[in-house]
Parts: C-alpha cells; structure tokens; sequence
C-alpha cells in the first residue's frame, strides 16, 4: 500500500516556480523525482513572469526537447477563464499546445456571475477540449463565481457534460470554509488534485486569501488541513498536482531547485499518510 502510494503520478505545478521557465520547470521536475508538471500556457495575471508557448515557438520548442529528454510528462495546462464575454475559440492556441504536449488536464476558472451562461461556455469548452484529448477541470476558488467545491460540482452538472471535471484545491478547499467531508460521495469527476497546505484562520481580506494563495502556502503536511482525509475522500491513485508557492522562502535564498525537492519530498509523505 504504501509503495503503491508513492508510485502515483505527481506534477510539479507553474506556481510553485513560478519566474523559472517552462523548460526550467521540467528539468526541475526531473532532477527532484515529478513524474509531471503543469505548463502554464495562459498567465493567470497580468504582471507575472510569462513566455509564448504557442506551437511553433522558441518556448515551446525548448519545452519539448526537455520533455523528451527528461522522461516527464504534461498533467494540465492553465489558466483558462470563463469570463462574460468569453469566445472559447480563442482557447485553441492554448489547447492545441497542451494536445502537442500530451496533456490531460485544462485548468478552468470560473469567472462569471451569471451562472447559466457560465455553463453554457462550459459545455462549450469541453466540446472544444474534446478534439485535443483535453478533460477542463473547473477549480473552486472562494474569490471567483465559483467559490466552493458544492459550487464547482454544480457547475459541471449544469453543463450537461460527462466530461466536465472538478479540480479540487487544498487550500482553496480551507481557505473557503470547507473541509474534506464536503466532498460529494461520487468524485469521478475528479481527475487530479492539487496539494499544499496552510495554517491559521481565514483573512478576513480576500485581497489577503489571494496574497497567501500566491506566495504563501506551506508545504504539504506543514499546516492544518487534513490532506490524508482530502485524499482518501477522491479517487485511490489520483495525480497529484504540487502547487506551493512560498515567496518568503525564496527571497531568503532557497533555491528553485531545493523548493521543488522539499515541496516532493512532503507531498510524498502526505501520501504514505493517506494510504
């Protein structure tokens, strides 16, 4: 059991080095021991370090040659939003990039009030994702239009597709109230996890929840959520996707390399945990 635990696939996710290339990313990965990363084909801001991973491009190309070199594989990509005025077409670019990758997984925000028209862009996400072999993946995140787990199950439900997934987030699970008996009983949806951890009580800001999701999330078993009990409530053998990103640490000089390592290293135990 225990082995079998550590053999399941775990991505090292953008964020958790973000700044470093795409390229560095993977080489990062492979020298720590991931079996994947997630490639952050669409920056999630305006302002954070981002390189063009169209195909075809200088980026992608140095990705792929890494790729091949190093044995990893590509989990997910991200970040695609449902805006109001999404035009899913535009995604293309970004899915036939995560297709030549050989991606999964899309991570989807959700980033529109009206929640039927949320799910009407939904279903037509997944219709397009589908011609790449991409599953969209909606992740609850409390300062979005779908701020909790409940909602995000919702939503693939209202879309009326099989094939809309549930990206569940560990702290984005605390940091909006909930915990792992929140989980709804059929997680089939579910088609990876992403693991940190976090402590103390819930900012009363959520310019401050943003903040910590960021930079400030401790790694996997450091803090207080129940990542054991998160884990057995989905899947046996869920990818795991580590998303740590810890700019304290790495402005008192731990290294890229070192944080991947580390952030591997406690994930891993979590899991020995959980089986």
């Amino acid at each position: 059991m225990r082995e079998a635990a550590r053999e399941c696939e775990i991505s090292l996710a953008a964020l958790t080095v973000l700044g470093c290339s795409c390229h560095e990313q993977i080489d990062l990965a492979a020298d720590a021991g991931y079996s994947h990363v997630g490639i952050r084909v669409i920056a999630a801001t305006p302002d954070e370090p981002h390189e063009s991973l169209v195909v075809g491009s200088t980026a992608f190309r140095a990705a792929r040659q890494a790729l091949s070199a190093s044995g990893v594989a590509v989990l997910d990509i991200e970040i695609l939003r449902l805006t109001p005025d999404v035009v899913i077409d535009r995604f293309r670019p970004a899915l036939e990039t995560g297709a030549a990758f050989g991606a999964r997984f899309a991570l989807v925000a959700g980033n529109d009030p009206d929640r039927a028209r949320m799910a009407d862009h939904f279903a037509e996400l997944c219709e397009a994702a589908a011609d790449y072999g991409i599953v969209p993946h909606i992740e609850a995140m409390p300062w979005t239009s779908v701020p909790t787990v409940g909602d995000a199950f919702a939503l693939c439900a209202a879309s009326g597709r099989t094939d809309a997934g549930v990206l569940i987030d560990a702290f984005h699970l605390a940091r909006s109230g909930g915990v792992p008996a929140d989980i709804p009983v059929d997680t089939s949806r579910c088609g990876y996890v992403q693991l940190c951890d976090i402590a103390g009580p819930i900012p009363g800001a959520m310019t401050e929840v943003i903040a910590e999701a960021r930079a400030g999330r401790l790694y996997p078993g450091d803090g207080e959520i129940d990542l054991p009990a998160l884990l057995r409530a989905l899947p046996p053998g869920i990818p795991v996707s580590v998303e740590v990103p810890d700019a304290a640490a790495m402005a008192a000089g731990r290294s890229p390399r070192d944080h991947a390592a580390r952030a591997l290293e406690a994930t891993r135990r979590v899991l020995d945990l959980a089986s």
